[in-house]
């Protein structure tokens, strides 16, 4: 197995918690995992590292803490690239995307009450993903989706149940924005959007 599906293996593994925060990864136990030497692994933790994922402890490499600095400093970045990217993705998304996105309405009024909370984190990640693409910018997507990928740690670490519609009122709002193209109201619901999840989040320290 190649270095860069090592990687992909281990960022999912950590992004869904399944390798939690914190956990020291031992080189050799992973190479008798994916059934490859050491080479193609540490090359897979080096690339973590530079993502942010993992970082070197002495001569091992643990999974990066969740802590409040970080989401702190994440959420400063969400506020000016996430803002002008939904902005953009109104001005740009063509008939077919936008029909899409607008699926993510139904979707969530169609989840039941026990709906669990990987299936709405799962509902919201692809509408953010979706409003990533549709503003045209392949660049600024990945840097986005990255910082996404990093929010979805502290959402899944955080064991209290998510309540449905406080965490998708401001989703419905930027949708309903998006789909009537007011730009003032789209700006106000996106800093709310970022807002409300970081202060959710900051209630975990």
């Amino acid at each position: 197995m190649e270095a860069t599906k090592i990687y992909q293996v281990l960022r999912d593994q950590i992004v869904w918690l399944e390798i939690e925060p914190e956990k020291a990864l031992n080189l050799t136990e992973l190479a008798e995992a994916f059934a490859v030497s050491r080479t193609p692994v540490k090359e897979a933790l080096l690339l973590l590292q530079s993502g942010g994922w993992v970082r070197r402890h002495g001569s091992h490499f643990i999974v990066t803490p969740l802590s409040l600095s970080r989401i702190k400093e994440t959420t400063e970045i969400r506020y000016a690239l996430e803002t002008q990217a939904t902005l953009w993705a109104m001005e740009r998304i063509r008939p077919e995307a936008l029909r899409r996105l607008l699926e993510v309405r139904t979707q969530i009024q169609s989840l039941g009450a026990d709906a669990d909370k990987r299936t709405m984190i799962e509902i919201d990640v692809d509408f953010h993903r979706q409003i990533y693409a549709a503003a045209g910018n392949s660049q600024l997507s990945q840097m986005l989706n990255d910082l996404l990928d990093h929010y979805l740690r502290f959402w899944l670490w955080k064991r209290s149940p998510i309540d449905r519609q406080a965490f998708f009122d401001l989703t419905l709002d930027i949708l309903a924005a998006i789909e009537s193209g007011d730009k003032n109201r789209l700006r106000r619901a996106c800093i709310h959007h970022i807002k409300a999840s970081v202060d959710e989040i900051a209630q975990l320290f």
